[in-house]
């Protein structure tokens, strides 16, 4: 589940509760993405979807480190989205011209995507959107996109696009945690108008960069424990905007870092690492991953809540019925159409600790708690104490 804006206001669960389908074309996926409902589409492969509207209640979850989508998905007056595991890109400024594009939509989580090269930025979230949350991304240019098409209008995200929408100004609730902001990124990390935007755990390392973040007219920006390196001017206020920082590291990065306002609380549960580990975390664990088996909440690591949603679940058919089970069916172990059973049972035993994420290879692996030992253990016993931890 996200951390952030996106829990709140009932929550975004995307396609969980309905079908779930496999767009291995353009056409397919254009087709599902339109749909009316709750679905859950998996992207397997690669293709160019030009300009492509998503409906409500959607999923859009990519099989594996190699699905990719070349074009524009664009989110108008839509609620209940997630994108996830995602190469996005939109070269030839198909739609808007971003990769992503939210405009009066409420509710979308957009998480564990690479984003790269647009004309015009990779990330808007504008005209009264509200409740995102973006983790555990990618923004950067290649360097043939940035010498050679794109030479200065490289933007990663902006959050509100226009000083007179002044409808703005209850809306565009947004956070950014566990995201990388990297090659060739010169602005925009985000630019802000009117909204409350919370900003913590971020990497940003942008050599010529302009600048990073700007909190401008009538906004509200909270920048806790990012790790800026190699960045021009960390962050920054112009017109009326307001920011509050704390717990941030600076690497090779001077300029302004305008600070000292009393911004909104956040109203929700967050734990923030500690800002002189976030490199190595972000760079670990950002971006499109294969998954590992057994990690059917996606959160990068085989822990006590996969083995949870095993266990409260065991015997169940129905993938509907499931909770959340849609969410990662792409994901290595998610075993849609099938039974949880000991299949299930086993991957999560059998991997616990284990992690996409590199840099943690060697890290050591924690006991299962309520699991010591398979034998003399039967699923009765491990679904009870489950339930009662």
């Amino acid at each position: 589940m996200p951390v952030g804006f996106a829990s709140l206001n009932g929550g975004t669960t995307g396609g969980s509760g309905g079908g779930v389908v496999t767009a291995t074309s353009a056409q397919q996926f254009k087709s599902f993405a339109n749909q009316s409902g709750p679905l859950t589409i998996l992207v397997e492969g690669q293709f160019d979807i030009g300009g492509t509207a998503v409906g409500s209640d959607k999923t859009i979850l990519g099989v594996g480190a190699d699905a990719a989508l070349t074009g524009s998905l664009q989110l108008s007056d839509v609620s209940n989205v997630i994108i996830r595991n995602l190469a996005l890109s939109n070269p030839d400024g198909d739609g808007e011209g971003d990769a992503v594009t939210l405009r009066e939509s409420t509710n979308v989580w957009i998480d564990h995507n690479a984003f790269t090269d647009a004309p015009d930025g990779l990330l808007d979230i504008v005209s009264e959107s509200d409740y995102v949350t973006v983790s555990w991304n990618t923004f950067s240019y290649t360097t043939s996109y940035a010498q050679n098409v794109n030479t200065n209008h490289r933007f990663a995200m902006l959050i509100g696009n226009s000083d007179s929408a002044t409808e703005d100004a209850d809306d565009l609730q947004v956070t950014l945690h566990h995201n990388y902001f990297g090659d060739f990124v010169r602005e925009r990390m985000p630019r802000v108008r009117y909204g409350d935007v919370h900003v913590f755990n971020n990497y940003v390392n942008t050599p010529g960069d302009n600048y990073a973040i700007r909190s401008a007219l009538a906004a509200e920006v909270l920048v806790e424990n990012n790790y800026f390196e190699n960045v021009t001017d960390p962050y920054e206020k112009a017109q009326d905007g307001q920011i509050e920082a704390s717990g941030n590291v600076f690497v090779n990065s001077g300029g302004r870092t305008q600070a000292g306002d009393d911004v909104f609380t956040p109203p929700y549960a967050y734990t923030l690492d500690n800002a002189a580990d976030v490199k190595a975390l972000v760079l670990a664990g950002a971006g499109v991953s294969a998954g590992v088996e057994g990690d059917y909440d996606n959160s990068g690591q085989v822990e006590q809540a996969d083995l949870d949603f095993v266990l409260q679940n065991w015997g169940d058919t129905d993938v509907s019925d499931v909770t959340a089970w849609s969410n990662f069916a792409g994901l290595p172990g998610g075993n849609i159409g099938g039974q949880v059973e000991q299949t299930e049972l086993d991957l999560v035993l059998s991997n616990w600790g284990g992690t996409s994420a590199p840099n943690f290879a060697g890290a050591a692996v924690p006991e299962p708690t309520g699991v010591l030992a398979l034998a003399g253990w039967s699923v009765w016993t491990l679904r009870r104490r489950a339930r009662h931890s």
